[in-house]
């Protein structure tokens, strides 16, 4: 029933003697199919009717379907009518007034039917002249969450009447909902949030007057999971909310529509076709035509309250717009009025409503003929309308100074709070952002709220979110709940959600927020029993990809230009995803070619059950707000909320292995047709989601395109699946039940690209799949007459007469059905491979009895998905593929050629005594299985006879042109030295070769994996492997006669010159179910391996994954077998240009450890194959993920290449979530200078330029080689530099962009100053009128290698910029300056001279480059492994303090570990040097103390001149220690420790400091003799004490007399408010007067955590 002027559709019963109306429907309803269930009484009954009715003005339609009778009263309802029974309701007898339930009366028709046929509830009328109370209770609720509680009801006349709702457990608790006043004229509906932690009823109390007639009436109570919408709120997204339309003469109703339907084109919530809003169409008379609709009735509990909403008007004369507000007085009033048009736009009317007594609002359109009027997002919020309110850039918070604008909106028993180093229920110990019990995080603590829900912590109001846009955040709880949710106008969303976890310690969460064209909020929901044990905190909340995309001058010809000027992937186009931000990318499908798409937001489109289908089971439609949290995702992909439809597999599957299907239409013959769609997985490991390509009926010969391998993502996940077909087919998805629960498994937004043809006519499959002859029989042999022209080539084996183009023979793509056009070409085809696949597999990996055999499949094809270590080792079995088939490999494999049958057109050259043979496995064949099947067929050359230097060559038949991402992939296998070496050539049309790969070291496992680059070729080309050998024997094959090269399994990737890469996201990996599509190199000595939890070896390596804590990473093992210098490689698929944006390769890594060795990224080009390194990090980097991050703008194909090399013992390497994403690398607080200057600025009156380079620089012996963020010569800096042209004292300066007051308490960098003429490196605080202040000076060589500096940043009220000077020495080519990396961090960072390693290592570093064995490492007490240090660090002696320590148990005796400062220029009064170190265990070795200078270091000599040593074991305990150094050049000093013989022990650093000046040691004092008089010693410390104090107090009064002399007339009030430090030496007042720094330091002044201390000097005592 749709439409603005609708009838009434009516049920009748047809007896014997009458008709009786048993259900009615009157008016517009909701534009979906709505089930209605009526129970009947079958006496005297002959018939049912079912009449619809019309006017002369009806408009609309009325439409009936599905009409099934059943036996008995109707009971799966979802609401309760009370028409079959109380539905567990019952009276509460403690009340003398009751509830009844009643049957309709002409006079009282029943809500659910509309008739005198049904039932509601209602309070007996009494003789009573007393006001009566009834309570209604209904049946046991036990929700975890907030439900939402709708009912109908009717209010009588009488000021005693009343309609109350309340929550009862133990006791009633308050009125969630109360109605009083103004009578009902018919049935009104609200709706009321109830919850309880514990089991509860809800109550229905109503109060009765004495003496009326009629009483409360209460009809279709439901329940709903999720908290209701505010009243009034709504956008039109789930239906109508409680607007209801009210009837009025000869007036028409409000429809709810959609974009295109004679209105607005699109709505204004996800400004999409798809969207819903409020429609009055004019109907078509002559007259005046109202509609009205109302509110629910609203109590305001806070005035006053802002009324906003979104209107839209035809351009021509549509009539009057009115929002009126109904109460209990004569008269509505109104507040809004219009009557022109609103020029093809939405636009926002908003009102402050202060009505302190209930209403309701009405919305009244009063149309001409022709116009419409649209109203859509209508809120009413707390609080008056803002005239402009602030919008807020997707704001993150590290809760470290504040909250960020993040705010706790709690009204339950629990609050959001800031908070840290909490004990018991309070919190966490420690913060995620520092990982000690410094930082800030924020937690629920008890509040005495008034209600009984989630504690809510709401961010600031942000507009605009691209699609790609995410949340990151960390959480750590422990046994409670925790949800994130996004509040857009009047919906909320869940996002995320978590409960029952029992670990304490911090977690990452992440969740896409996708596009959102409005304003919104995202909410953190924690739900908390502060009776037990348990917490919820949240810290480090991040937004990332959020900004929408930038518009580009132009777009590149393979992208899709948007009205906006934004470039597009053409791929992205008309896949249901705003991806250019203005929705022009899902504009005009039709014209794109994109016809068959499906967001089943209407239905199921095309797509159909299967007859494979378990009984019962089907594909069902749902939305997020019916399915969540039981049976679906709580949101769609199309809509991007709970209103919008998905489908999942439905709940009728109750066995392992039961399926359920669904089916596309048929479609023709295609060639590189693409699927397109979104699924949503999450806790279902062991259900199997696929989609199939399916040419018969039966499915028997099904081929597989793709696997679902993301098991638990939070995200709708997107897939790419390309396919080609030389017959009919229909794509099927696939869901297969696993073991245990069904976890959410969704679909949505399904689309074919332009290139997929369908039969019109929807064509039935065959049944079967036809006989056909032989797979190994010879094609030459065996084909038949062919009937095809001389331009043909006939596909014999295949069923027909089957011509195709010659041109199409060898081209690396299936043509004819059984791929005949393939045989002889060096490879089989796909269909062949899936044959072959399933001949090994069906008999390993599905009816597998052992692990052994699995793992046979597994070392036959090793990138089966089940073949990662950690499936087949638990002995796991699941239905496999190969990745071959799978999406991002489709239809595009030529092979492998197993040479089970024959040579595959490969063949050997014949050049020498040396042969390649194809050679059978077993007996006394070397290697003794072939890698197919472990018993069949590979090629070999073996060279145990060579005498002479030779090679023997085994060529491919010649290959056709190649695409540029064509790939070889192939398994060998070396026996031993003596065989020499493999080299993979190619020979181009004009003769000449290339050398592709070579490799000469023995293969440990028989055989080896590896796939190498093609790259194009415009021209037919040959492969060839080569064996050669220089004739040497050795010692091997005197033993053992095997000097063997091998190889088996060669295959064609992706070669076909029409190959398209899938998208970039396809390309990451979080190394959940093994290496996804990157693969391990070949030519290195080790394997990455996948791992779980921390690594074998103690004091290096991660705890867990960077993903969740608890899943998979990869690493390379530093501990033996492996060697030093050892290398693993891992290589990714071959991947496209990057367009004009370029795209960011991002991943996180790990490299912790006392030996840790390097780890690189590489470039390599597909065509050339020119390898570029790109970033590199090498030594310990601490012990915690980094990201890395390459911003990638390789216009040509190329392969990633992530490369890490074995330092030590001690030196394992992780990486974990590889990620590509499109456009350049998200920015950070940290200035790289990859991208630009990041708006740092040349000074235009200095005397010479800062210039930004990349590489070494120009002069010798100065200046850096490579920058230092990737450590690579193509990194980029800035640097000054240095000519003989140069005169003393010039200067140059570069200006950051201006930052606010309140951001930075330090600024980090790194600087770079080598070579003997280096003048001096400042850094200034400039503030707005250009005052500047010194916050760090450097000056003269300080090595080549980059370092370290960080100041505090001066208290100021302006903002600031920060200054950067180099100021030159004099003439000389040796003096270049350079600095990277610049940071301005809120934390606030140690004094110069100071270093407590609490935030790091200050200005110290590992030497590194091989002067030393081992690094020092910065840890803390806390660690769990051993000889990481002492138990509490000196500077905060708690066990989560850091200090620097060296793991004792590695390396050998007498191994060394250089710890170096800055280098220090020399001073008159000398330096002091103190430092606190700790030395415990036995034979704990040796601790040196050393200066060097550049005389010394030149001369070869690295540690200097020895200042200090201590020896051996020194107790548990710190001990403080000083060296004075008098030096006349520039030098720095040198902490040196030596390993003892015996491995363990603790040796650790803390709390180093560096002043001018000499060393002031404290006075010694004598133990006190046993005979002393104690009582005397006692009377003479207090008499001292007692004098020291009176003395302080008179020299404190005598300095105040001073300073109000020589001070102005007074101080302020408002100044001696500010948080300031009154200093006793120069009368100043810290924060209204800057003085200067002064090095007497106080360290727990670095830690006062109030929110009042911020932006106080830090070394100022």
């Amino acid at each position: 029933m749709l439409g603005p002027s609708v009838s009434t559709i009516d049920l009748l019963v047809e007896r014997k003697s009458s008709k009786e109306l048993v259900w009615t429907r009157r008016g517009t309803q909701n534009p979906e199919w709505i089930n209605a269930q009526v129970t009947i009484n079958l006496e005297e009954m002959t018939r049912v009717i079912f009449t619809g009715q019309r006017n002369s003005n009806s408009e609309g339609f009325l439409a009936l379907d599905d009409i099934t009778v059943s036996n008995g009263a109707c009971k799966k309802q979802s609401v309760c009518g009370f028409d079959s029974g109380w539905c567990g309701f019952e009276k509460d007898v403690g009340h003398v007034g009751q509830w009844s339930r009643e049957r309709g009366t002409k006079d009282n028709m029943d809500h659910t039917y509309g008739t005198e046929n049904g039932y509601y509830m209602t309070v007996l009328k009494s003789n009573s002249e007393q006001l009566e109370v009834a309570q209604l209770l209904s049946p046991n609720f036990n929700s975890p969450v907030e439900m939402c509680a709708r009912f109908w009801y009717r209010l009588p006349a009488g000021a005693s009447n009343m309609l109350s709702v309340h929550v009862r457990s133990s006791e009633l608790g308050k009125a969630l909902w109360q109605r009083s006043g103004a009578p009902s004229s018919d049935w009104e509906v609200a709706a009321v949030t109830v919850f309880w932690p514990t089991k509860f009823k809800v109550v229905f109390r109503a109060s009765h007057e004495a003496g009326m007639n009629s009483t409360v009436q209460l009809d279709d109570f439901s329940v709903t999971e999720g908290a209701c919408n505010p009243m009034a709120n709504c956008d039109f997204e789930s239906g109508p909310c409680n607007w209801l339309n009210m009837p009025t003469e000869d007036g028409h109703s409000w429809v709810l529509a959609k974009g295109g339907f004679h209105g607005p084109p699109a709505d204004h919530t996800i400004e999409s076709p798809e969207g819903h809003f409020l429609l009055s169409l004019s109907p078509h008379t002559t007259g005046r035509s109202v509609a009205q609709i109302a509110s629910e009735w609203i109590q305001l509990k806070d005035a006053p309250a802002c009324l906003a909403l979104w209107y839209h008007m035809d351009s021509g004369e549509p009539g009057t717009l009115r929002v009126l507000i109904r109460s209990d007085l004569p008269e509505d009033e109104v507040i809004f009025q219009i009557n022109s048009s609103s020029g093809h736009k939405w636009k926002s009317f908003s009102q402050s409503l202060k009505q302190s007594k209930p209403f309701w609002l009405l919305i009244e359109a009063e149309t001409n003929k022709g116009g419409f009027f649209a109203i859509d997002d209508i809120s009413l919020t707390p609080g008056p309308c803002q005239v402009n309110e602030t919008i807020s850039m997707f704001e993150g918070c590290t809760f470290e100074n504040d909250t960020c604008g993040w705010e706790d909106v709690s009204v339950g028993q629990g609050q959001w709070e800031r908070g840290r180093n909490a004990t018991g229920n309070a919190g966490p110990s420690v913060d995620h952002t520092l990982g000690t019990a410094l930082g800030w995080y924020v937690s629920v603590i008890p509040y005495n709220g008034d209600h009984i829900s989630p504690a809510a912590l709401k961010s600031p109001v942000m507009k605009q979110a691209s699609a790609a846009c995410t949340l990151n955040f960390y959480y750590n709880m422990y046994g409670e709940e925790l949800k994130v949710l996004l509040s857009e106008s009047s919906r909320t969303t869940v996002l995320w959600w978590q409960s029952g976890s029992g670990a304490d310690s911090w977690q990452v969460g992440e969740v896409t927020v996708g596009r959102r064209r409005q304003d919104f909020t995202v909410l953190f929901e924690a739900t908390r029993a502060f009776v037990k044990p348990g917490h919820v905190a949240v810290d480090d909340i991040n937004f990332t990809s959020c900004n929408l995309p930038e518009p580009q001058p132009v777009c590149h010809e393979n992208m899709f230009t948007c009205n906006n000027s934004v470039c597009v992937e053409k791929n992205r186009v008309c896949d249901f995803t705003d991806d250019c931000g203005d929705w022009t990318d899902e504009s005009n499908c039709e014209q794109q070619g994109v016809t068959e798409r499906c967001s089943f937001e209407q239905g199921l489109c095309s797509w159909t059950e299967s007859n494979l289908d378990e009984p019962g089971a089907r594909w069902t439609r749902r939305k997020g707000q019916d399915a969540w949290p039981e049976a679906g995702p709580p949101r769609d992909h199309t809509l991007n909320n709970a209103a919008g439809n998905y489908i999942t597999p439905g709940t009728h599957l109750t066995e392992r292995g039961q399926i359920v299907e669904i089916l596309s239409k048929t479609l023709l013959p295609s060639r590189n047709c693409t699927i397109r769609f979104f699924y949503y997985s999450l806790q279902d490991a062991t259900g199997k989601l696929s989609t199939r390509s399916r040419m018969f009926r039966s499915g028997t010969d099904d081929i597989v395109l793709w696997l679902r391998t993301t098991l638990h993502s939070y995200n709708w996940q997107r897939a790419d699946v390309i396919f080609s077909s030389s017959v009919k087919c229909k794509i099927v998805f696939r869901y297969e039940l696993g073991t245990g629960n069904t976890g959410h498994v969704a679909l949505d937004d399904v689309s074919f690209s332009k290139e997929c043809a369908f039969d019109p006519h929807n064509s039935p499959l065959p049944d079967t799949s036809p006989t056909s002859a032989s797979p190994t029989t010879p094609a030459t042999s065996s084909a038949p007459t062919s009937p095809c022209q001389d331009n043909e080539f006939f596909c014999w084996r295949s069923a027909g007469e089957m011509c195709i183009l010659s041109m199409l023979k060898c081209d690396y793509r299936l043509d004819c059905p059984k791929g005949e056009d393939e045989d002889g070409c060096g490879r089989l085809h796909v269909i062949a491979t899936v044959f072959l696949f399933l001949l090994i597999t069906i008999g390993c990996c599905i009816s597998s009895n052992g692990k052994q055999q699995l793992r046979c499949c597994c070392q036959a094809f090793p990138s089966v998905r089940c073949c990662s270590r950690k499936v087949y080792d638990s002995g796991a079995l699941p239905l496999v593929v190969p990745d071959m088939l799978t999406h991002t490999r489709p239809s595009h494999v030529a092979g492998p050629c197993t040479f089970e049958r024959d040579q595959c057109g490969w063949t050997d050259l014949g050049q020498s005594q040396r042969t390649w043979r194809r050679q059978k496995a077993g007996g006394s064949a070397w290697p003794p299985t072939d890698h197919t099947t472990h018993t069949g067929f590979y090629m070999s050359v073996n060279s145990s006879q060579a005498s002479v230097p030779s090679e023997a060559r085994l060529q491919s038949s010649r290959l056709p042109p190649s695409s540029p991402y064509c790939q070889i992939m192939f398994h060998f296998h070396i026996s031993a030295e003596c065989a020499g070496s493999l080299r993979v050539l190619t020979r181009h049309a004009g003769g000449s070769e290339a050398i592709l790969w070579s490799r000469s070291r023995n293969t440990v496992p028989h055989w080896m994996p590896e796939s190498l680059p093609l790259g194009p070729h415009l021209l037919s080309y040959e492969v060839m492997f080569s064996s050669w050998n220089n004739g040497t024997r050795g010692d091997t094959a005197a033993a053992t006669d095997a000097c063997v090269v091998a190889v088996d399994d060669i295959s064609f990737l992706n070669c076909h010159q029409s190959f398209r890469p899938p998208a970039l996201s396809v390309f990451g990996c979080a190394f959940e179910e093994g290496l996804c599509v990157w693969t391990q190199g070949a030519d290195d000595q080790l394997d990455w391996l996948t791992r779980s939890g921390p690594t074998d070896t103690p004091n290096t390596g991660p705890a867990g994954d960077h993903t969740t804590g608890k899943g998979n990473y990869i690493y390379i093992e530093g501990s033996l077998p492996s060697a030093k210098s050892d290398v693993a490689q891992l290589k990714s698929a071959l991947l496209p240009p990057a367009v004009q944006q370029g795209y960011c390769l991002m991943f996180w890594y790990h490299m912790f450890g006392a030996t840790v060795g390097s780890l690189r990224l590489f470039l390599l080009t597909a065509e050339s194959m020119e390898k570029t390194l790109v970033w590199q990090k090498s030594g310990n980097q601490g012990d915690e993920w980094h990201v890395a991050q390459s911003h990638v703008t390789l216009q040509r194909v190329h392969q990633v290449i992530v490369e890490a090399s074995v330092g030590g013992e001690a030196g394992d390497i992780a990486i974990d979530d590889i990620s590509l994403l499109p456009g350049a690398c998200p920015a950070s607080d940290v200035c790289d200078f990859e991208e630009g200057s990041c708006n740092w600025q040349q000074q235009s009156d200095d005397d010479a330029n800062w210039i930004r380079h990349s590489s070494a620089t120009p002069n010798p012996n100065t200046g850096p080689d490579n920058d230092h963020t990737t450590n690579t010569p193509v990194g980029h800096y800035y640097y000054l530099p240095s000519s003989n042209q140069d005169i003393s004292r010039q200067t140059a300066s570069m200006l950051s962009p201006v930052y606010p007051p309140e951001k930075g308490a330090c600024v980090q960098m790194w600087y770079h100053m080598y070579g003997k003429g280096v003048g001096t490196l400042n850094v200034y605080q400039q503030s707005e009128d250009g005052v500047r202040a010194l916050i760090f000076s450097q000056a003269g060589d300080q090595r080549s290698l980059w370092r370290f500096a960080q100041a505090a940043l001066q208290p100021r009220v302006q903002p600031y910029r920060l200054v950067v000077e180099g100021v030159k020495a004099g003439p000389t080519q040796e003096g270049d300056v350079a600095f990277d990396d610049v940071h301005v961090s809120d934390a606030k960072c140690p004094p110069h001279d100071a270093c407590d390693f609490e935030l790091n290592m200050c200005s110290w570093s590992n030497v590194g480059e091989g002067v030393d064995q081992n690094d020092w490492l910065r840890g803390r007490g806390a660690s769990p492994n051993p000889n990481t240090g002492p138990d509490m660090d000196h500077t905060t002696n708690v066990p989560y303090g850091y200090y620097l320590y060296v793991d004792s148990s590695v390396g050998q005796w007498g191994d060394a570990s250089f710890l170096i400062s800055d280098v220090l220029q020399p001073a008159t009064r000398g330096h002091c040097l103190t430092f606190w170190y700790h030395m415990f265990g036995p034979d704990v070795g040796t601790l040196r103390v050393y200066i060097n200078d550049r005389k010394t270091h030149d001369s070869g000599n690295e540690e200097g001149i020895q200042k200090w040593v201590e020896i051996g074991n020194k107790g548990d305990k710190w001990l403080k220690a000083s060296v004075f150094v008098e030096h006349h050049s520039a030098f720095w000093y040198v902490f040196v420790y030596q390993r003892g013989e015996i491995a363990g022990g603790d040796v650790a650093l803390d709390d180093i400091t560096v002043l001018r000046g000499p060393c002031y040691t404290e006075p010694t004092v004598d133990p006190v003799d046993n005979n002393t008089d104690m009582l005397s010693l006692g009377l003479a410390v207090g008499l001292t004490v007692l004098a020291g104090v009176a003395i302080l107090i008179f020299l404190i009064r005598l300095n105040l007399k001073h300073c109000a002399k020589s001070g102005s007339s007074g101080t302020s009030n408002n100044v001696l408010g500010q948080n300031s430090v009154f200093d006793l030496f120069d009368c100043r007042i810290n924060g209204t007067e800057d003085g200067s720094v002064s090095n007497m330091s106080f360290f727990n002044n670095l830690y006062n955590g109030s929110p009042s201390a911020t932006n106080t000097d830090s070394s100022r005592a």
